[in-house]
């Protein structure tokens, strides 16, 4: 891959993660599970800790406990816990490395706003902010979000 190349993978790459913020926000979730491979990972083990996490690598064949695994299982609790609460994303500043042909990794940083109606969420609402570890795979119709795990920095609650 030549650098052109390296460059228009990394804008794509930029569009997609772009829609992911935005589709989970609006809630359209038919075309947020068209921004997944079919067999990604959505990896929220450390989406309430608040500190540095390790940016581990998960073994396919047996992700760990707190994975959710495959666009179905994903989707599925996206629409259940998504469906209840308003969501803002942001994320910034993308660290993109093009790997080959059809690999591609990315750390972002991310800051996020979520309310749950009264008495329907751990709380009323949450300030985030953390990055996103991600992992991409290029098929027929374009890169699609193959891993993504979310650690926080800080979180406001009220």
């Amino acid at each position: 891959m030549n650098a052109v190349e390296q460059l228009l993978a990394i804008e794509d790459i930029k569009r997609l993660k772009a829609r992911y913020f935005r589709l989970s926000d609006t809630k359209r979730w038919d075309e947020l599970g068209e921004v997944f491979s079919e067999r990604a990972i959505l990896d929220m083990r450390a989406a309430t800790i608040v500190g540095p996490q390790a940016d581990d690598e998960i073994d396919w064949r047996s992700p760990p406990d707190g994975c959710l695994v495959g666009r179905p299982a994903i989707m599925e609790a996206m629409r259940t816990i998504g469906g209840r609460m308003l969501s803002v994303h942001h994320g910034h500043m993308p660290e993109i490395t093009v790997e080959s042909d059809h690999h591609a990794k990315g750390i972002w940083a991310m800051e996020d706003l979520v309310q749950w109606p009264k008495g329907a969420g751990p709380v009323n609402s949450l300030h985030g902010f953390g990055y996103y570890h991600d992992r991409y795979v290029k098929g027929p119709s374009g890169w699609k979000i193959d891993y993504s795990a979310l650690t926080r920095l800080r979180v406001e609650t009220t």
